[in-house]
């Protein structure tokens, strides 16, 4: 209700406000890359948010009248946030990662635009070389959002970069804290500010919520509170053979852990006495899943719920249980399968082309011209009728596909996947 007195229209425009602290800004700026994002713009998002929770808490309480007076006002915040900063064409504020890590978040666009902005996110990522450039108030959300809307690539990407601005690039200069700035230590091994340079700043480790939640997958069930039931569904990705993590809650304590070990995934859960676990088990082929070394399908304690996506979602009982999952083929198909599209050209003068599949033979199409691909290592191809002519894939730290380099003879240059 303060906000509401000091908003007009419900468009929160006043006031002193730190904003997105320490985001992303050089030092020399003149080609305009500083990630600047309006502070009116960030209250008016976290006005609705704070509105949300009011609603949260008024639903548990059992206000009805109150839930219907703030969402009501919800509505009216969000309605003034897209009038003023939501354009015809879709660009949202100021059109940093912050703006839209912000606006995805807290639901401040209507669901039809809400795919344009990802796309948008991620372009923005990709324009400053798979770097982060937010603050203080957009680096909590900003893995969380592209995990939500799918794009848990990217947010690998951004966890496993290691040069300036990212979290393991303060690694790369021998920190063992999390750091207020991005570069307290910079690049070229002088030091920021000692008026406002702190080693051990809590606010960009907030991406530790990201991990436990996603790399090892434990997550709470808004409807069972402190962990009377739970869910468990790890992320792969990143480049990533293995990750554990655990949680102390008053039932006991869960662990999640996963591991590639040869021709199987090995996938381990501890679920608290008391309490019931809702986990995804990384395949879906229920049938060939073992635990202890024994059929999944002769465990009565386990109980098969239906197949998801990568997923095999199953209900666990306490108790601690040790999964092995058959993956050799998966991931056959997979590296095949990330390999298949279209590609753009952006060095060199060669031209765009794409790569296809017939069965389990790759073939590139340049033009008009189809040729075969014979690999000739974990990440090189030949040319079948020619095998002097290249196409070698580039991954980044995260082994994701970042480039790939072709030559066909005199003609040299990379390309990346559309």
């Amino acid at each position: 209700d303060y906000i509401v007195n000091q908003s007009q229209d419900n468009l929160w425009a006043s006031g002193f406000h730190f904003g997105d602290w320490l985001f992303y800004r050089p030092d020399d700026d003149n080609d305009g890359r500083a990630a600047i994002t309006d502070k009116y713009y960030i209250t008016q998002c976290f006005f609705a948010n704070s509105t949300q929770l009011v609603i949260n808490a008024a639903k548990v309480l059992g206000h009805e009248a109150d839930v219907k007076k703030y969402q009501a006002l919800l509505k009216d915040i969000k309605k003034a946030f897209q009038n003023e900063f939501v354009t015809n064409s879709g660009r949202v504020g100021p059109n940093t990662q912050t703006a839209y890590v912000l606006a995805l978040q807290f639901d401040m666009l209507p669901e039809s635009q809400r795919e344009q902005a990802v796309d948008r996110l991620v372009d923005n990522i990709k324009r400053y070389g798979y770097h982060l450039t937010t603050g203080f108030l957009g680096t909590p959300y900003l893995c969380h959002v592209l995990s939500r809307f799918g794009r848990e690539d990217m947010a690998y990407e951004l966890l496993m970069q290691d040069t300036y601005p990212s979290w393991l690039y303060p690694v790369t200069m021998g920190a063992t804290t999390i750091w207020e700035r991005w570069d307290g230590i910079k690049p070229d091994g002088s030091f920021q500010t000692p008026g406002m340079n702190s080693y051990n700043h809590y606010a960009y480790g907030a991406i530790g919520e990201w991990m436990y939640q996603n790399i090892s997958g434990i997550n709470a069930d808004p409807l069972a509170p402190g962990y009377k039931r739970i869910k468990i569904k790890p992320i792969l990705g990143g480049g990533l053979t293995e990750a554990s993590g655990s949680l102390e809650t008053y039932y006991g304590t869960i662990k999640s852990a996963w591991k590639y070990e040869g021709k199987y995934l090995k996938q381990q859960i501890t679920v608290p006495v008391n309490t019931r676990a809702e986990v995804y088990l990384l395949s879906e082929g229920y049938t060939q899943i073992k635990e202890s070394n024994k059929p999944i399908e002769t465990q009565t304690s386990i109980e098969f719920l239906s197949s998801e996506a990568g997923y095999s979602k199953v209900l666990l009982g306490s108790g601690s249980y040790d999964f092995s999952i058959p993956i050799q083929e998966n991931l056959a198909s997979n590296r095949l399968n990330e390999i298949i599209g279209d590609y753009t050209a952006f060095t060199g003068f060669g031209s765009d082309f794409s790569v296809i599949n017939e069965g389990e033979k790759l073939y590139i199409v340049l033009k008009e011209n189809k040729e075969e691909l014979i690999p000739r290592g974990e990440d090189t191809y030949v040319f079948a009728s020619n095998p002097e002519y290249i196409f070698e894939i580039q991954r980044s730290r995260a082994q994701s596909i970042r480039s790939v380099r072709v030559e066909i003879g005199e003609m040299r240059y990379n390309a990346a996947k559309d």
